[in-house]
């Protein structure tokens, strides 16, 4: 009788163990999938995404996985499986915004730029940072548009919402084109104080001094940003790319 009970107890324990182990499995998988894009490695995105979907069918119908799948699409420079998946997306969710804002990063990106102002400000709502991130690449269009004048003030409520490295630096560049030195210069003066809080910021303030042949500020920025994150391999491939130039 008591092997009979212990065998029922074991077989009990199996079956509500397993699916919670798979669970937390495919979910580390995408875990890990959704850094490698935020590093840029495709390869191993897409081995991780695979394994994620094997423990889990059900990922392929999931707008946020589709969302991922579009980012991952997009690095790629797949710009129809890229739209495919976050149209998908939006159709199975169309309230939010973060679709919206990567649709509009597809189109920016195949120079659709009016189609990419209207994802963006669609993409405009309550949420601070899309509102700052949509902003940008709205002003970012209309200067691809020659719309400068309106890019301006696109740049000027992305600063704003949130003052970035990047956000300044294109209020800056549109500054420059419309002949307002004094403004570009004042500008620029806030970029190079800019005290980065992460990793990723020290990257796009070396890039800055990069652009504009400043390669000892440049070099400086990813030393500083090496010594707080050493293991960091964007930093680590922009000084090596430094140093061999």
């Amino acid at each position: 009788m008591r092997k009979i009970l212990f065998c029922l107890i074991f077989i009990l324990f199996l079956g509500v163990k397993t699916p919670l182990f798979a669970e937390e499995n495919y979910e580390q998988y995408i875990d890990k999938a959704v850094e490698d894009i935020q590093r840029n490695d495709i390869k191993s995105a897409k081995e991780n995404f695979n394994k994620a979907v094997l423990l889990n069918e059900e990922l392929k119908n999931s707008p946020e996985i589709l969302y991922y799948y579009a980012k991952l699409c997009l690095l790629n420079n797949n710009y129809k499986e890229a739209l495919d998946n976050i149209l998908k997306a939006i159709e199975l969710n169309g309230d939010e915004p973060l679709y919206y804002l990567e649709l509009g990063k597809i189109y920016y990106d195949k120079k659709d730029y009016l189609k990419a102002i209207n994802a963006f400000e669609y993409s405009l709502g309550n949420d601070v940072e899309i509102n700052a991130k949509a902003y940008n690449y709205i002003g970012l269009s209309n200067y691809k548009r020659g719309n400068l004048k309106t890019a301006l003030d696109n740049f000027q409520k992305a600063v704003e919402i949130k003052t970035t490295i990047t956000y300044l630096n294109n209020l800056a560049l549109c500054y420059k084109s419309l002949g307002e030195e004094d403004k570009s210069k004042e500008t620029y003066k806030k970029i190079e104080s800019y005290i980065p809080q992460e990793a990723f910021e020290y990257y796009e303030l070396s890039q800055i001094f990069y652009d504009r042949k400043d390669f000892k500020n440049a070099k400086k920025i990813l030393e500083a940003g090496l010594l707080k994150y050493p293991n960091d391999p964007v930093l680590k491939n922009a000084f090596n790319k430094l140093n061999k130039s």
